[in-house]
């Protein structure tokens, strides 16, 4: 069988936020090598081989190799990171006692209904939403407003990209993880997207507040990167 290969992140710190000690991983306070990082979704193993059996005995080799990657360099932990449920890895990690747990619960939402309706508008997404919190979003903005805030989504520029990876390296320092966001290659990564990306910038005059990158897929727009200043 060919060596198995599968996108992996030693991260120093391997349990940033709490996530494996809530649900009983213990010894999460050193490196852990995940497939591949915290920031991704749908994480899924691409298998070409026809029936369960093979399948499982794939994804059984990889999950052998990931761990006898982690024991060579020195990761305390290994796993792989928001795989969808019903995966099949997830089948093939019990079987080999490894713990599989719901950690983070996934936002997703869809812009059209089962209904045949849609949003075509900010409104419209509000008008959804219970009477007291479209009121309070609504005053916020108008808050926002009165001082002078404003709102742009653009295509990435290499110059203001390094103030966005500034903002999100900020941000996620808070939380022992800035180190996943290196700036040049942070810019560079985005900048060879192409239309596939945009940012998203909240500015109070030539003040950054906040500023994220979004990126674009044939089906949705995804949540990626991004941080706000701090007082």
């Amino acid at each position: 069988m060919p060596s198995p290969r599968l996108p992996c992140h030693l991260q120093k710190e391997g349990d940033p936020y709490g996530f494996l000690r809530a649900v009983g991983i213990e010894d999460t306070d050193g490196p852990a090598l995940l497939g591949h990082n915290w920031y991704c979704y749908d994480t899924r193993v691409p298998v070409r081989v026809v029936g369960s059996a093979r399948r499982a005995r794939v994804l059984g080799v990889l999950l052998d190799a990931l761990c006898d990657l982690a024991a060579a360099d020195g990761a305390w932990t290994a796993g792989l990171v928001s795989v969808p449920e019903n995966d099949p890895a997830l089948d093939v990690a019990r079987a080999k006692g490894w713990r599989v747990a719901p950690i983070v619960t996934r936002f997703q939402l869809p812009l059209h209904s089962a209904e045949g309706g849609s949003f075509d508008s900010y409104d419209s997404y509000l008008a959804t939403l219970g009477a007291r919190t479209r009121r309070t979003i609504r005053q916020y903005l108008r808050r926002a407003a009165d001082a002078g805030v404003t709102t742009a989504v653009e295509a990435p520029r290499p110059d203001f990209l390094r103030t966005v990876g500034d903002l999100t390296r900020r941000t996620t320092a808070r939380y022992g993880s800035a180190g996943v966001y290196p700036e040049d290659a942070f810019a560079s990564f985005v900048m060879s997207l192409g239309d596939h990306a945009r940012v998203v910038r909240v500015d109070r005059g030539d003040l950054p507040l906040a500023a994220a990158v979004v990126l674009l897929d044939d089906e949705c727009l995804h949540m990626w990167a991004g941080g706000t200043a701090t007082a």
